[in-house]
C-alpha cells in the first residue's frame, strides 16, 4: 500500500503538458551551407511556435559562428591563424569536438586527422575549376609537415589549445553537423519536447516517435542509384549519420579523385568503399565515425568498426559480374553491432553480398 500511495504522490508531481498542435510541425532553415529541418511532434501549448524557430536559429547561428572555416571571425578561424607555442583560450564546444577529433584520428592511426586544412586547401577539393591538377608530390610532402594530430595540445581547465608546430590548422567538419544537430537535441528537451527528427545536412537524429506511435524510419541512399535507397534504419532516440566519396568526384586524366583525405598519404582514398552509415546514440558520434571509416576503406573500416562495437553499415563497389543487365553493383557489409538496427531493402543471408537491385 505504501508504495501504491507513493507512486501516486510521484505522478501528481509530474507536470501534465498539452501539445499545441494535433499533426507535427516542421522548422526549416539553413546552416552551414546546407538545409536543416527539425519535425516536432510534441511541442507544448505555451512554446509558441515562432518561439522555438528563433530559438533553433540562434543556437545553429552560435555554432556555424564557433566552427566555420569560411568566416574569418569565427572562432576556429582566429584559432588557426594564430601562431604557435601559445595557449589559445576556446570555448567548451570547440574543446569538446576537437577532443572527439583527435580520438578518432588516435583510433585510426592518423587516416582520419582533424589537421588536413593544409591538405585540403592544397588539393583544391572544395574549390574545384575547369583548370584543376594535382598537386605535385614535392608539395604535398612539404604540406605534411604541418599535418599531424600530435602537433596540438588540449588543455581542459582553462580550456585551451596550444599548436606546436606554425601553419597547424583545424578542420572540424566531419563533426560539426553532427554537433549541431545534438545542441538542437539539448534544447529541445529543455522545452520538455520528447518527439522529434532532426536533420542537418543529411544527418539525422530521432527522438521519441512519430505522430501515430512508430519510430522514426530513415532511408540510406544506395550510391549507385541515384534517388534509391538499400536500406532503411529505425531511429528510437539515435543518430544515423552516412559518408560517400562518390557524389561530384573529380576527374583528371582518367582518375577519380574523392573528396576524402587519407591524412597518413596527404591524397584522396583511392579504394572501392563508396559510403559508410553509422548509427549512434547521438550525432556526433555517427558523424565523425562515418567519416573515419571512410577513409579507412573496405577492409580495415569494417575491422575497426568491430574493434569498438559500431553499427555501421558499408557500401562497397562490386567486381562486375557477367550479366550487362545488373549494372552498378554493390556489395553490402554489415557490422555485427548494426544487425538487426539495419533492414536491408532485399532478402540476404549473408552480410556480405551483391545487390543486384533496390526494392522502392
Amino acid at each position: 500500500m505504501k508504495r501504491l500511495e507513493l507512486l501516486i504522490f510521484v505522478l501528481q508531481l509530474l507536470p501534465v503538458i498539452d501539445y499545441a498542435a494535433e499533426s507535427p510541425e516542421t522548422i526549416r532553415g539553413t546552416c552551414m551551407g546546407t538545409k536543416y529541418a527539425v519535425t516536432v511532434v510534441d511541442r507544448p501549448t505555451g512554446l509558441p511556435l515562432a518561439s522555438l524557430e528563433e530559438q533553433i536559429g540562434d543556437e545553429l547561428e552560435r555554432i556555424e559562428q564557433i566552427f566555420s572555416l569560411y568566416r574569418p571571425t569565427s572562432e576556429l578561424s582566429r584559432l588557426n591563424a594564430a601562431t604557435s607555442g601559445e595557449w589559445i583560450g576556446v570555448s567548451t564546444d570547440l574543446l569538446a569536438v576537437t577532443k572527439r577529433a583527435a580520438n578518432l584520428a588516435e583510433a585510426t592511426g592518423g587516416a582520419f586527422d582533424p589537421t588536413v586544412g593544409p591538405l585540403l586547401k592544397l588539393w583544391r577539393l572544395r574549390q574545384v575549376s575547369t583548370n584543376w591538377s594535382p598537386p605535385t608530390r614535392e608539395a604535398i610532402a612539404e604540406t605534411m609537415q604541418r599535418v599531424g594530430w600530435r602537433k596540438f595540445e588540449i588543455r581542459e581547465d582553462p580550456p585551451g589549445i596550444r599548436k606546436l608546430t606554425d601553419g597547424v590548422e583545424l578542420d572540424l567538419n566531419a563533426l560539426g553537423e553532427g554537433w549541431a544537430i545534438d545542441r538542437m537535441t539539448q534544447l529541445l528537451a529543455e522545452e520538455r519536447i520528447e518527439s522529434a527528427l532532426i536533420e542537418l545536412g543529411g544527418e539525422f537524429r530521432g527522438l521519441g516517435h512519430k505522430a501515430n506511435g512508430e519510430p522514426w524510419r530513415i532511408g540510406i541512399e544506395n550510391p549507385r542509384e541515384a534517388g534509391a535507397c538499400y536500406a532503411t534504419v529505425q531511429l528510437q532516440d539515435h543518430a544515423l549519420s552516412t559518408s560517400g566519396n562518390y557524389r561530384e568526384p573529380i576527374e583528371h586524366q582518367g582518375r577519380h579523385y574523392g573528396h576524402i583525405l587519407d591524412a597518413r598519404r596527404g591524397e584522396p582514398v583511392q579504394h572501392d568503399l563508396l559510403s559508410v552509415s553509422v548509427i549512434a546514440t547521438d550525432a556526433t558520434t555517427a558523424d565523425g565515425w562515418a567519416t573515419a571509416l571512410l577513409a579507412l576503406g573496405p577492409l580495415d573500416g569494417p575491422a575497426l568498426a568491430e574493434k569498438h562495437d559500431i553499427a555501421a553499415s558499408f557500401v562497397i563497389k562490386a567486381a562486375p559480374l557477367k550479366n550487362p543487365r545488373v549494372p552498378n553493383q554493390i556489395r553490402i557489409h554489415l557490422t555485427t553491432r548494426a544487425r538487426g538496427k539495419v533492414t536491408l531493402l532485399e532478402t540476404h543471408n549473408e552480410t556480405d553480398r551483391i545487390l543486384k537491385r533496390t526494392i522502392p
